[in-house]
């Protein structure tokens, strides 16, 4: 017998769904998501009898295709927690074969866009008779849009507030109903005598009592359940057994079958007391007159449709001459692909060469194809100009060989495109390794100069007090060609130094251009100066020692043979640096020195 089923679902991203997995799922396709960047492919499902795309007549041609349409619908809808779409969820009577369960599906769908305005995407299923599921569940799955089609072929800015909390329950009654009363026609229609209805066994007042929703959980366990049973008594196990909400539902359905039972007979003893002969006469007119009715009903139908399409295909057709012709005109083929492509995309222009072809094909098909208007003479000495009209064999030369070699031309610029972008990405991550690379030799150089400072005890920030600037403003400059192994220029400024150490500390000139400095503390300075150099000059260049030792051998005999030592406690300068040639420090009286 035929069931009543009718529900309402939404997808919403705020649940983590994507309307372009569910779309996969139900019209059993392989399908990219581009919102989440993942492949959805369930081709291997089984059971899709039909599917088909319904919209409003001027959609754009892109938003047909499921692939474009919902993930167009992922990129409108940009809240997190965006409703994407809604669903009906059908089942269809089981007394109606395949072809009425298209048809069937095809008025539904068809009435959801006329009052919605949305695009419907909707799929068959058949049952799966493998898994234990009523072989009769045929059933239908309805996704439509939460956007109407604007006059531009688009969705809308905003969404239709059909659904809303203000409207819903008034709406989701409307199609319970109207689903109802479609199914019914059809019903009728396939000649059976039974209907369905969407109001509760309460509100039919019918003395049945409703079941309760079950759900995927209990199902299952159901059918577990009955596979168990299905086994030898001492192969069942104990603890499987019937859930008591599906138990329940087994006693209500029981009980409203024997309710039923009873119903029917009272019908039958009343139908046993009419005449025979007087229903079968009436059943046979009616018959007849029903099938009459549906012929002609159809019929109607089948030629307003073609009213409509007619006059649509005309309407396109007539516009599409000036529009087209307005394009060829401005197309500037001196312009980069790039921009050509862009031209093309923003004019329309390739869907509307695809489109006046299927016009022009439906059109001819009935004898009102487009051809060219000539003016009389009348016309022309008023001024008037012809129409533009343009040949549709030029129209099929445009897409036969302008667009697609356009098009293949724009798609091997934005792979030569995309190439040159990673190439110059790779670039720039190269620079950036070379500088940071540079920046690392950088601070490993100044990290070992430091090092070599401090290894040889040069004095920091290589000062020494009272030595002229001449002597020490070189000494970091050397350790950058002892750490680079530069000997020859090493050992240059080495030469240099000391040629300036032996003029300006071993001569007279000392003093005259020596600053206000006390002499010992300059004899002090040069001394430690030169015992670095000596270290540097045993591990670098160990032929220089002796040179170094003679020039400290000078600047030693220059102190002592320029400056008298009064007998006062041995200063610092003395413990470390003994100047005395003959290693015997003479005792002092006081820490100055005296010309």
């Amino acid at each position: 017998m035929a069931i009543y089923h009718f529900s309402v679902k939404t997808i919403s991203r705020k649940e983590g769904r994507s309307v372009v997995a569910a779309a996969a799922y139900r019209t059993a396709e392989k399908l990219k998501c581009d919102y989440y960047g993942k492949e959805q492919d369930y081709t291997k499902k089984s059971g899709v009898e039909f599917k088909k795309i319904y919209a409003p007549d001027n959609t754009k041609s892109e938003l047909l295709d499921r692939q474009h349409l919902w993930n167009e619908v992922e990129k409108v809808e940009r809240r997190k927690d965006a409703l994407l779409a809604r669903e009906f969820e059908i089942a269809f009577p089981s007394e109606l074969n395949a072809n009425e369960r298209q048809k069937m599906l095809d008025e539904l769908c068809q009435s959801i866009v006329k009052r919605h305005g949305a695009i419907v995407d909707a799929a068959i299923h058949a049952p799966h008779k493998n898994s234990g599921s009523d072989e009769r569940n045929y059933h239908a799955h309805i996704m439509f849009t939460t956007r109407a089609v604007n006059e531009n072929g688009e969705f809308e800015a905003k969404k239709f507030r059909d659904f809303s909390r203000d409207n819903g329950t008034e709406t989701v009654s409307h199609w319970r109903e109207a689903f109802a009363d479609i199914a019914n026609s059809h019903l009728k229609a396939a000649g059976h005598e039974i209907r369905i209805d969407h109001r509760s066994y309460l509100e039919q007042e019918n003395g049945l009592e409703s079941t309760k929703h079950e759900g995927p959980a209990v199902t299952a366990l159901r059918r577990q359940y009955e596979r168990e049973k299905q086994k030898p008594f001492f192969e069942q196990s104990l603890e499987i057994v019937m859930p008591a909400i599906a138990a329940e539902n087994d006693r209500i359905l029981e009980t409203n079958a024997e309710k039923q039972l009873i119903k029917g007979l009272d019908l039958e003893i009343a139908a046993s007391e009419r005449t025979i002969c007087d229903l079968t006469a009436i059943k046979e007119k009616k018959d007849a007159d029903i099938a009459l009715e549906q012929k002609n009903a159809l019929e109607r139908k089948r030629e307003r449709n073609l009213a409509i399409e007619l006059e649509q295909a005309t309407r396109r057709a007539s516009s599409f001459h000036a529009s087209y012709q307005n394009f060829c005109n401005n197309f500037d083929a001196n312009l980069n692909i790039d921009k050509q492509f862009q031209y093309v995309k923003n004019e329309n222009a390739f869907e509307l060469a695809k489109q006046y072809l299927l016009d022009f094909e439906l059109l001819q098909k009935h004898g009102l194809e487009p051809k060219q208007e000539k003016l009389s003479l009348w016309q022309k000495l008023k001024g008037e100009k012809e129409k533009e009209f343009i040949q549709v064999e030029l129209v099929q030369k445009d897409l036969d060989n302008f667009f697609p070699i356009l098009f293949n031309d724009y798609s091997n610029f934005v792979e030569s495109k995309k190439q040159q972008q990673k190439e110059e990405e790779q670039q720039r991550i190269k620079k950036d390794q070379e500088q940071r690379n540079r920046e690392d030799e950088e601070q490993q150089k100044i990290f070992k100069l430091e090092k070599l400072q401090k290894t040889y005890n040069y004095s920091d920030n290589y000062d020494y007090n009272g030595l002229e600037k001449c002597t020490t403003n070189h000494i970091g400059l050397e350790l950058l060609y002892v750490y680079e192994n530069k000997h020859r220029e090493y050992l240059q400024l080495l030469n240099q130094r000391y040629e300036d150490i032996e003029r300006l500390y071993t001569e007279s000139t000392f003093r005259k251009n020596s600053s206000s400095v006390p002499a010992e503390f300059v004899f002090e300075s040069v001394l430690k100066l030169i015992e670095s150099d000596k270290k540097v000059a045993k591990d670098f260049m160990p032929g220089q020692l002796e040179h170094i030792q003679e020039i400290e051998n000078k600047v030693k005999e220059y102190f002592k043979s320029s400056y008298e030592v009064k007998n006062e406690p041995t200063n610092s300068y003395q413990k470390n640096y003994n100047y005395d040639l003959d290693n015997k420090p003479k005792p002092r009286n006081n820490n100055d020195f005296e010309m």
